[in-house]
């Protein structure tokens, strides 16, 4: 009775470790590991054991990054029974969304572990993982920075709802040219939405239109690449992504 007492404010309580087969994942890819639950001074009963997955993202009216939620995934919805003394290990997968935000900059990812145990503190767990780029998103990046582009800021925002996607939130990667030949390019915006298909981009460039005043101005375009069109050299996709970039400057 008294170990029951315990740990219904955590003292000898059972304790959670989330352990994933590789901390390095690409977007789109399985996430496998095993959550091991070590038992503590008294049985208990798991009624859920739920991994979270989350990242930071940025509202546009503010500054402060906030805590999202981009998966939930069950464990075991059903009672799970933690014996005293006993560790115990439970086997897990799902998918990381196509759309999820890569690990650059300080854009960071990670699984928070709970356990849901009644008339008890309930024990949790942090991870993090590294979101390795989509591989067609990665063919892009290759290709951009074959033109000479700097990437100077990622930030994760609020989805535009023009752009479809199943998460609410973007990654916007901002570059500036070190090219001569993109000397009127002030600066080129770049959102990334890999799908089963391909890869969509959202595409804004500021444009220097009198080199004299330094007057700049703005427009927005789209484009389209299936996997398949992506099977290409860096040099070929780099000519390609030239021809998109450079039109009408």
């Amino acid at each position: 009775m008294f170990n029951r007492i315990l740990a219904s404010i955590g003292i000898g309580s059972a304790k959670v470790d989330t352990q994933l087969n590789e901390e390095n994942v690409f977007a789109g890819e399985k996430v496998y590991g095993k959550v091991v639950i070590d038992g503590g001074k008294t049985d208990q009963l798991a009624k859920k054991i739920t991994l979270f997955l989350r990242t930071s993202m940025r509202h546009e009216d503010s500054d402060s990054p906030e805590t999202f939620t981009v998966l939930e995934h069950n464990v075991s919805s059903n009672d799970v029974q933690i014996e005293a003394n006993k560790t115990d290990s439970i086997l897990f997968s799902f998918v990381l969304p196509y759309q999820m935000p890569m690990t650059v900059g300080d854009t960071m990812s990670w699984i928070d572990t709970e356990i849901d145990i009644k008339l008890s503190t309930d024990p949790k767990d942090k991870d993090f993982i590294e979101v390795l780029p989509h591989t067609s998103a990665q063919k892009i990046f290759d290709a951009i920075y074959h033109l000479g582009f700097v990437m100077q800021k990622v930030d994760v925002i609020e989805r535009n709802p023009q752009m479809q996607s199943p998460l609410p939130l973007i990654q916007s990667f901002l570059f500036t040219p070190e090219n001569t030949g993109f000397n009127k390019i002030n600066e080129l915006e770049i959102v990334f939405l890999p799908n089963a298909q391909g890869i969509e981009l959202f595409m804004e460039r500021n444009r220097l239109t009198n080199l004299h005043n330094g007057f700049n101005d703005s427009d927005q375009f789209y484009q389209f690449f299936s996997h398949q069109e992506l099977f290409t050299d860096v040099a070929n996709l780099a000519k390609k992504m030239q021809t998109i970039i450079a039109i009408n400057v």
